[in-house]
């Protein structure tokens, strides 16, 4: 069923880039069902959903709750998916974006802006470098500075 995402007129289930999933739902019903389709989906197609310690690999994150009530929603409702339980989440990096649960986008831009940095102290030798010619260096910084300077970190294919 998916949930309303403001300025999009049908409702959106979820979001897929190669094998990284997102569901999105308006309730924890809806969620349950979305679990249960993507587990069948799962083990008709042989993959499986993995869960580390960190909980980056597959959580569950609630959107615009405080801590408190994340912690009692986490201790009351138990998530699974095809039997493996999911931890509940504040933060969780999806495809190179940072989200948390008050979906605060500046802290989103903080990170990008210091994994740009540390991009960019790394090339320094190599920028800073009288001996490489500068069409090398502008090839550099178009490959190595840029995608890291973007959103997600990928590349936008061109026309």
């Amino acid at each position: 069923k998916g949930a309303y995402v403001p300025g999009v007129a049908k409702r959106i289930p979820g979001l897929s880039w190669a094998d990284d999933n997102l569901l999105l739902a308006d309730s924890e019903a809806q969620l349950r069902e979305a679990l249960a389709v993507a587990a069948r989906w799962g083990r008709a197609n042989d993959m499986t959903f993995g869960v580390n310690a960190e909980g980056d690999k597959s959580a569950v994150m609630v959107f615009g709750v405080s801590g408190a009530k994340r912690a009692r929603l986490a201790v009351r409702s138990r998530w699974s998916i095809d039997g493996v339980e999911l931890p509940v989440v504040s933060e969780y990096r999806y495809v190179g974006v940072h989200l948390n649960d008050q979906l605060d986008f500046a802290r989103m831009a903080k990170r990008q802006a210091e994994s740009a940095e540390r991009a960019l102290g790394g090339l320094t030798p190599v920028l800073t470098n009288r001996e490489v010619p500068v069409p090398v260096k502008l090839q550099v910084v178009r490959s190595l500075l840029m995608p890291v300077c973007r959103c997600t970190g990928m590349r936008r294919p061109t026309a």
